[in-house]
C-alpha cells in the first residue's frame, strides 16, 4: 500500500477537485441504494391498497433520483478522468526532470528501453488506477455499508445469512491480488524488456544489415515477446480461475434468499416487496463485489507499474554539489589535476595519482592504449562522474 499512497501524494494537491468527484460518486451511490426500496414499496402498494395517486408518485420520484444520479456519474467520470490525467502529468514530469539530475554511473548501467517503458508503460498503468480505482473504492465501501444496514433494516435474520459470505469473497479477492502482483511486476519488466531489444536494433540498424545479423535480432526480439505473451498468460489464468470461484460465491446469498426469504413471506414475516428489495440489494452488492476483483487485479498492476516508476524517482545522483559550491561564471580554461584516483563502481581504479596541469592556449595530447583512462579523463573535467582520490580545479576552484 505503501506505493498506492506515494501515487496518491501526486493527485493530493487536487484534493478539491477530489472531494467535488467524491460529492458526485457519493450522489450516484445514494440514488442507486434509494431506487430499490422505492421499488419494493411500489410493489407493496401495488399488492395491498392499489392506489395509483402512489404509484404514480412513486414512478415520478425514481425517474427524479435516476436523473440525479447520471448526473452523478457523467461528474464523477469527468472529475477522475481529470485529477489522473493531471497527476500522470504531474509524474511524468518528476520522472523526466528527475533522470536529467542522474550522473552517467547511473546511464552505464541502465537500458534505454527500460527507461522508456517506466516512462510510458508504466505511468500509464498509474493513471489507471487514479482514474478507475481510487474513487471506486471508496463507492465500494459505501455500498457495501449502505447495503449491509438496509438488509439488515428488512430482515435481520436474512441478512446475516447472505451477508456471512462476505468475508469469503473479500478473503479470496485479497488472495487473488497477492498472487498476481508479482506476475504482473514480471509483465512491467518484460514490456520494458521488450522496449530494450526494439530499441537496440533499431538504433544499430546499419550495423544490423552490413553483417546480416536480422535473423540473430529477431530471434531475439522473438524471445522477449514469447516471455511477454507467457507472462501474460499466467495472469490470465489466474484470473479466469477467479472469475467462475466468485460468480459461485455471489449466487449462492441468492439462493439463501429464495430459500430462507420465500419462507419468511410464507409465514407473513416480509412481504412480496421486502424480498424484491433484497434481491435486488443483492444484486447490486454482487456487481460492486465484481468490480472489487477487477479493482484487486488492477492495484496490483499499479503496486508493480508504481514500484519501477519509484525506483528510478528514489535513485539519488551521485554527483551533488556542495552547499557552499561556488558558480562559476566564464571559465579562462586552466585546469588541474592532482594526485586523482578514479574507479567506475566497484571495479579496480582506473586512474591511479594523476597529476598535471594545462593552461588555456595551451594544446595538450593524452596518450595511451584502448581502455587506459583518455576518455576517461575528458569526463572527469565537466564532472560526469565524482572523482574517488585527489582534487581537479578549473581556474582554481
Amino acid at each position: 500500500m505503501k506505493i498506492i499512497l506515494r501515487l496518491i501524494v501526486f493527485a493530493r494537491k487536487r484534493w478539491a477537485t477530489l472531494l467535488l468527484g467524491l460529492l458526485c460518486i457519493s450522489i450516484s451511490t445514494a440514488g442507486g441504494l434509494l431506487i430499490p426500496r422505492l421499488l419494493g414499496t411500489g410493489i407493496d402498494t401495488a399488492l395491498t391498497s392499489g392506489s395509483k395517486d402512489t404509484l404514480v408518485e412513486l414512478a415520478f420520484i425514481i425517474l427524479g433520483i435516476t436523473l440525479l444520479r447520471s448526473a452523478g456519474r457523467f461528474g464523477d467520470t469527468y472529475i477522475t478522468q481529470l485529477v489522473s490525467q493531471q497527476a500522470s502529468y504531474d509524474i511524468r514530469n518528476a520522472l523526466y526532470d528527475h533522470l536529467h539530475r542522474l550522473g552517467f554511473a547511473y546511464y552505464d548501467k541502465a537500458q534505454t528501453g527500460q527507461i522508456m517503458s517506466r516512462c510510458t508503460a508504466d505511468i500509464e498503468a498509474a493513471r489507471l488506477f487514479l482514474s478507475a480505482g481510487l474513487l471506486n473504492l471508496i463507492q465500494i465501501f459505501i455500498v457495501i455499508v449502505g447495503v449491509g444496514y438496509l438488509l439488515i433494516s428488512i430482515n435481520w435474520q436474512l441478512a446475516l445469512l447472505t451477508l456471512a459470505f462476505m468475508p469469503v469473497i473479500f478473503w479470496q479477492t485479497l488472495y487473488v491480488s497477492h498472487r498476481l502482483q508479482p506476475v504482473w511486476l514480471k509483465v512491467q519488466q518484460l514490456i520494458g524488456s521488450l522496449g530494450v531489444s526494439l530499441q537496440e536494433s533499431l538504433s544499430g540498424i546499419k550495423v544490423v544489415k552490413a553483417f546480416a545479423l536480422q535473423s540473430r535480432e529477431e530471434q531475439k526480439f522473438s524471445n522477449a515477446a514469447s516471455a511477454h505473451y507467457d507472462a501474460q498468460m499466467a495472469a490470465a489464468r489466474i484470473q479466469a480461475i477467479y472469475t467462475p470461484v466468485m460468480a459461485l460465491l455471489v449466487s449462492i446469498p441468492t439462493v439463501v434468499v429464495l430459500w430462507f426469504g420465500g419462507y419468511q413471506v410464507i409465514n407473513g414475516n416480509m412481504t412480496i416487496g421486502g424480498i424484491t428489495q433484497f434481491i435486488l440489494y443483492l444484486g447490486m452488492l454482487a456487481g460492486f463485489v465484481s468490480r472489487l476483483g477487477m479493482l484487486a487485479n488492477m492495484i496490483s498492476r499499479t503496486i508493480s507499474a508504481g514500484e519501477r516508476v519509484f525506483e528510478i524517482l528514489d535513485t539519488r545522483p551521485l554527483v551533488v554539489d556542495k552547499a557552499e559550491a561556488v558558480q562559476l561564471a566564464k571559465a579562462k580554461g586552466a585546469v588541474s589535476f592532482k594526485d586523482v584516483s578514479f574507479g567506475y563502481g566497484a571495479t579496480a581504479p582506473l586512474l591511479h595519482d594523476v597529476s598535471f596541469d594545462v593552461q588555456p592556449g595551451q594544446l595538450v595530447a593524452l596518450l595511451g592504449e584502448s581502455g587506459s583512462g583518455k576518455t576517461t579523463i575528458i569526463n572527469l573535467i565537466p564532472r560526469f562522474y565524482d572523482i574517488t582520490g585527489g582534487s581537479i580545479k578549473i581556474d582554481g576552484i
